[in-house]
Order: C-alpha cells, then structure tokens, then sequence
C-alpha cells in the first residue's frame, strides 16, 4: 500500500441497514474504501466493496494489461 493511503474499513451492517442506506454505503465505499459485510440473522451473506479494492484483491491482472498497471504508478509517483 502506498504511503499516504489507508487500509480499507471493513464493516458489518445488517441487511435491513444496508437496503434502507444503500446510497451512503456505496458513497463511503467509492470515498473512503471501506468494505461491507452485510448479515442476515447474523452470519454474512453478501461483501460490498468498490471496483477498485475489488480489482486489486479479487481479480488477478492479466499479463496484457500489468504494463498499463505500472505505467499509470509510474506517472502518479
């Protein structure tokens, strides 16, 4: 993680919650990078994270585009 950057927030919210607040929880998610466990009856059931955490957590980088990736680092640095 680079310097500066926090970890993301991992929090746990009901379903209920999450359905009536969506909104703010998809803006603290673009925002902040925070990450949501969302539980029914207490035991998760669905993660709601941002397209970017998604991206460098899930989804591994195919060859084809990790020159981009470092590219665009490179010029942010």
């Amino acid at each position: 993680m680079p310097r500066g950057e926090t970890a993301p927030v991992t929090k746990s919210v009901p379903a209920f919650i999450a359905r009536t607040q969506f909104g703010q929880i998809l803006e603290r998610v673009s925002r902040n990078r925070d990450r949501f466990l969302v539980t029914r009856k207490g035991e998760v059931t669905a993660v709601i994270l941002g397209v970017e955490d998604f991206l460098q957590t899930v989804v591994k980088t195919p060859k084809s585009l990790a020159a981009f990736a470092n590219l665009k680092k490179i010029c942010e640095e």
